[in-house]
C-alpha cells in the first residue's frame, strides 16, 4: 500500500478546463486570505463588543466562521474548484441541512483522515460548534493568528494544559476536530495514527466520531504540493462519510494506555484507506 499511489495517476484531458480550475484555485486562496483579514480586523472585534462574555463570544464566533467557510465552499463550487457532500452512517447522501447529523453534534471528538489542506475547512463548514487543536505554526504572526488565538487551542502548550482546555471545550458542548495522523496523508497512504484523540476522549468522557474524507485525488492540496497543481480532470470532490460512533464505555476500567490503544484500533479500522476503497470516488 505504501509503495503505490492511493489514486492512480491521470493525464490531463482538457488543458483549457484545467487552466481555468488552476485560476479558480488561485482566486479561491486569495478570497480566503482577504476574508481572513476582514474577519480578524473587523468581525471578531465587533463580536467581542456585542458578545462580552467569553463563552457567548466563542459560541457565536464559531457559528460565524462555520457560515463563512460554507460561503467560501459555495464560491469554490460555483467556479468549479471544489464541492462537498455529506453521507450519513448508512451511506446515504444528506440532501438537506436539517438532516445533517454533523449540525447537531455536541460534546464529542471528531477523528478524520487528512488527505488535503482544506479538510478542516470542509468539516468546520458543517459544524457550527467546532473546535480544533491548531498547529503551533499558526500561533506565529500570520493572517490566521488572531482567529486561532480567539477561538481555538494551539498545540504548543504543555500536554496537561492542552488536555484540560480540550476537556473544557467539550464540556461546553463543542465538537473537537482531530486528525490522528498529525499531518497530511502521503500520496501513497496514511501516516501512523497517534493516540492523542483517544486520550482526550477518555479524559473528557465523550465518544469519538470518525469521518472518512473521500472523493477524488487532492493533488495540489497535499503536503509539499505546488499551489499550481490541480486534480487533472475534475474539481476537488470532498465526500464526508460519517461512521458509527466509538464509545469509550467498552474500555471502562482499563488502564489509560490500553484503553487508548483499543480505541485507536477502532478509529484506524474506520478510517483506513484500505477499508474505504468504495469511498474514494
Amino acid at each position: 500500500m505504501q509503495n503505490e499511489l492511493i489514486y492512480p495517476e491521470e493525464k490531463i484531458k482538457n488543458h483549457f478546463s484545467y487552466a481555468f480550475r488552476i485560476f479558480g484555485k488561485l482566486f479561491s486562496f486569495a478570497f480566503f486570505g482577504i476574508g481572513s483579514i476582514l474577519l480578524s480586523i473587523l468581525l471578531l472585534p465587533a463580536y467581542k463588543i456585542i458578545f462580552r462574555k467569553k463563552k457567548a463570544f466563542s459560541r457565536q464566533a464559531r457559528k460565524l466562521l462555520s457560515f463563512m467557510f460554507r460561503f467560501f465552499i459555495k464560491i469554490m463550487t460555483i467556479i468549479n474548484v471544489a464541492r462537498i457532500k455529506v453521507f450519513d452512517k448508512s451511506g446515504n447522501e444528506v440532501k438537506n441541512k436539517s438532516d445533517n447529523p454533523l449540525c447537531s453534534l455536541e460534546s464529542c471528538v471528531i477523528v478524520a483522515n487528512h488527505p488535503s489542506l482544506l479538510d478542516v475547512v470542509m468539516i468546520i463548514s458543517q459544524i457550527p460548534n467546532a473546535d480544533v487543536i491548531a498547529n503551533a505554526y499558526l500561533d506565529r504572526r500570520n493572517i490566521l493568528t488572531k482567529i486561532v488565538h480567539s477561538l481555538y487551542i494551539t498545540s504548543n502548550v504543555p500536554y496537561e494544559e492542552l488536555v484540560e482546555r480540550c476537556k473544557e471545550s467539550i464540556g461546553d458542548g463543542n465538537v473537537l476536530i482531530i486528525f490522528p495522523e498529525g499531518t497530511r496523508s502521503l500520496p501513497t497512504g496514511q501516516n501512523q495514527f497517534k493516540k492523542g484523540a483517544a486520550r482526550i476522549a477518555l479524559a473528557a468522557g465523550c465518544p469519538l466520531v470518525p469521518i472518512y474524507i473521500g472523493g477524488n485525488d487532492k493533488i495540489g492540496l497535499r503536503k509539499k504540493d505546488s499551489l499550481f497543481l490541480m486534480n487533472p480532470n475534475s474539481c476537488y470532490k470532498y465526500n464526508l462519510f460519517i461512521k458509527e460512533k466509538i464509545l469509550i464505555d467498552d474500555c471502562a476500567g482499563l488502564p489509560e494506555p490500553i484503553a487508548a490503544k483499543r480505541l485507536m484500533a477502532k478509529v484506524k479500522a474506520a478510517l483506513a484507506d484500505e477499508n474505504n476503497v468504495e469511498n474514494r470516488i
